[in-house]
């Protein structure tokens, strides 16, 4: 098993039909890989419980470190996270009495009573340890299965965030700082660049480059590379940078380079 791999899984039929950008995945994604961690896929589905079930256990399956999940934790009829989880480990779903009294004493200080839909959220996968929602009501979940942590997180990203800035972040250790740099190249295509870039990334071991064309500028054509990796020191990283504009500049003589 990578012990860095991480898999996002955005739950709702809200993302699906394009009604909500998914905001949540890009930010959880964002943290993630600043922490060191390999963000190795992110997967969209609706609230089918089968669906959820099938995409946690093919996660599962691929041996994947940790598997965030986001949204379809409340009370209405099509949250089926918790149940899904539930049934792709193999696990019991219990009453947790102490988060029922919580879902019960927050409904009361806003004026409403405890329904059977609310107490919905207070069943949870046997083994799961409880992350408090101090924003809103549903709480997420940490069940350890297998090798495999399992985290379910709110879909509301401002109780998300709180979540796993609170207490994910405890959880998952710092891997390595992420080293990043820009470089704007003028006057090389991109067809021509990516022979170069294929070189560089044999030649150097554990860097990514990506090449994103943007609009020509005047007679220039104008292309931003990303380059990053996971496995260099600050030391390091400056001769690695050095090394790229070189061979750049050694296959392609005419370009300009900028680095931002």
């Amino acid at each position: 098993m990578n012990n860095s791999v991480i898999e996002i899984i955005s739950i709702g039929e809200e993302l699906l039909i394009g009604k909500i950008v998914n905001t949540n995945a890009q930010w959880i994604a964002k943290k993630l890989t600043d922490m060191g961690w390999k963000v190795r896929r992110i997967t969209t589905i609706g609230d089918d419980v089968n669906e959820i079930i099938s995409a946690i256990r093919e996660s599962l399956s691929r041996g994947t470190k940790v598997i965030i999940t986001t949204g379809g934790l409340g009370p209405t009829f099509d949250d089926k996270t918790i149940e899904a989880i539930s049934k792709a480990t193999n696990r019991r779903l219990i009453l947790d009495e102490n988060v029922l009294k919580e879902i019960e004493e927050k409904l009361k200080r806003r004026g409403r009573t405890l329904s059977e839909p609310a107490k919905k959220m207070a069943y949870i996968p046997e083994g799961s340890k409880i992350i408090n929602n101090l924003i809103g009501t549903a709480p997420g979940i940490i069940l350890e299965h297998e090798g495999t942590t399992i985290i379910a997180l709110p879909g509301v990203p401002s109780e998300m965030e709180d979540m796993f800035e609170r207490e994910i972040t405890k959880i998952l250790e710092f891997k390595h700082k992420l080293q990043e740099k820009e470089l704007t190249i003028y006057n090389v295509p991109e067809a021509e660049l990516a022979p170069t870039i294929i070189e560089l990334m044999r030649e150097i071991p554990n860097i990514y480059i990506k090449s994103h064309p943007k609009t020509e500028l005047g007679d220039k054509i104008t292309l931003k590379l990303h380059i990053y990796s996971q496995k260099y020191e600050d030391k390091d990283w400056g001769k690695i940078v050095e090394k790229i504009k070189e061979k750049i500049r050694e296959k392609h003589n005419y370009c300009e380079i900028e680095e931002i």
